[in-house]
């Protein structure tokens, strides 16, 4: 009988690495994870979309990042609700993974993240927002366009 506790398979000791290093202060350490971790493609989703959902878990910034990079829309929901309710730094990652997937069902979520006080987010959100082909859109980007911010106001 064998008693030798199971290892760990070499591919899922990688990923472990990997969202270890989604948490690491080296912004190459961690943007070479999130490439890493996206390439892994939907099978990981899931997981990803469990480790956002708990907002005390280092690395959550990376994870959002490779949710939006790989582009699932069973995302979408813990995506918004990062946005909404994460530190800067995943707020920042959270709309930014949104707007990478271009689908109705984000707009609304990214235009009320337009009339948040972020300057930085609305910067953004004044470039993406414009890319879209949809009236909703014409509001905020007018709104933004007045924002005292230059940075805001000009892109």
């Amino acid at each position: 009988m064998d008693s030798a506790v199971p290892q760990a398979s070499g591919t899922e000791m990688f990923f472990e690495n990997d969202l270890k290093e989604l948490a690491s202060d080296d912004p190459f350490v961690r943007d070479q994870a999130v490439i890493r971790t996206a390439q892994r493609g939907f099978g990981v989703v899931q997981a990803l979309i469990s480790i956002l959902s708990d907002f005390a878990k280092p690395g959550l910034a990376g994870v959002a990042g490779v949710l939006g990079r790989i582009g699932d829309r069973r995302a979408i929901p813990v995506l918004a609700q990062a946005a909404k309710m994460g530190d800067e730094e995943l707020r920042m990652a959270a709309v930014w993974a949104l707007a990478q997937f271009r689908e109705p069902e984000v707009l609304p979520i990214l235009l009320a993240e337009s009339e948040r006080p972020h300057a930085i987010i609305q910067s953004y959100l004044a470039s993406v927002l414009g890319t879209f082909q949809d009236g909703r859109v014409v509001a905020a980007l007018s709104k933004l366009a007045g924002h005292p911010n230059r940075e805001v106001a000009f892109q």
